[in-house]
């Protein structure tokens, strides 16, 4: 990566931690201009939550050296998801469009070498994402529902707050740090710091405030071979943890759902899908330890 291009990176970063400073005002702009070149966006985001989480996780990514370094990996992959919820490359240039003019609107000091860059890194994103669409959606079209909830709470309120996300997510790395497979992957790391990131991770995931300022979830986890059946694992502590704070059947629900949307930013299929960060270095991987038994899911009280 020249120069040319790290100085781009700076210029959007700056510029997409602006929006989501003022998310509470440019989500409902970016989604209502998305959803004229996009009229199926409600039903792929059909709650502020959903929008919320998706729009911020964007935002974030953008800017990012390690995405750019990866951009052909991350964005073919993420084409190929995305379509599976059936996006298709027709609905590119909507989310271009939306996206320029959000920065545009909310942007205030925005200047026309800001906007350029915007230009540049979103163009070629996009273009490394659209060779992953299909021309023509396989889903039989999709029926829009409406853009919102009407709802007056977030997630965050129902849970309980910070405090509670936080007490959760305590809970469950203590557990995983402990567990002698997955516990793997977060050897030598500090549980205070993974707690914090996590939890402001949710926390804006959860409609509150958005305050992390970390890698996106398939950045954070190119060099690690993750399976389906270590995430099931990670599944049933996270549920584990939810339950002894005594939340709710449809809190823990709406919880899983939230997590579960960047399941397939992590998982692999193979070790070959993993992308490490320098030379000399090789994949994170975690043979499962004979004897090794599945955490029992905790009945509900």
């Amino acid at each position: 990566m020249n120069n040319y291009h790290l100085e781009d990176l700076a210029l959007v970063r700056r510029s997409a931690a602006t929006l989501r400073g003022c998310i509470d005002d440019s989500l409902p702009y970016f989604i209502s201009s998305l959803s004229s070149g996009f009229p199926g966006i409600g039903s792929l985001l059909p709650t502020v939550e959903a929008q919320r989480r998706k729009f911020s996780a964007m935002l974030a990514t953008l800017g990012s050296e390690r995405m750019f370094e990866d951009r052909e990996f991350i964005m073919s992959q993420m084409g190929r998801r995305h379509a599976s919820y059936g996006v298709i490359k027709g609905h590119v240039p909507a989310l271009e469009m939306a996206l320029m003019a959000t920065v545009e609107r909310f942007d205030g000091e925005v200047t026309l070498r800001a906007l350029d860059a915007w230009k540049r890194v979103l163009g070629e994103y996009l273009r490394l994402m659209s060779e992953s669409l299909p021309e023509l959606s396989s889903m039989g079209g999709v029926v829009e529902a409406a853009v919102g909830d009407s709802r007056t709470s977030t997630l965050l309120d129902d849970v309980g707050g910070e405090a509670v996300v936080e007490a959760v997510h305590r809970r469950f790395y203590r557990e995983v740090f402990d567990d002698p497979w997955i516990g793997i992957f977060f050897y030598g790391k500090s549980i205070d710091s993974l707690v914090m990131k996590q939890t402001k991770f949710m926390v804006a995931a959860f409609g509150g405030g958005d305050d992390y300022k970390w890698e996106a979830p398939d950045v954070a986890h190119l060099h690690m071979y993750i399976t389906d059946e270590q995430a099931d694992i990670r599944e049933i502590i996270l549920r584990n943890a939810i339950r002894e704070q005594g939340l709710s059947a449809s809190v823990e629900e709406r919880w899983l759902a939230t997590d579960q949307s960047f399941r397939s930013a992590i998982v692999k299929t193979s070790i070959e899908s993993c992308r490490v960060r320098g030379p000399g270095q090789v994949p994170l991987a975690a043979r499962r330890p004979e004897g090794y038994r599945v955490p029992v899911l905790l009945p509900r009280d």
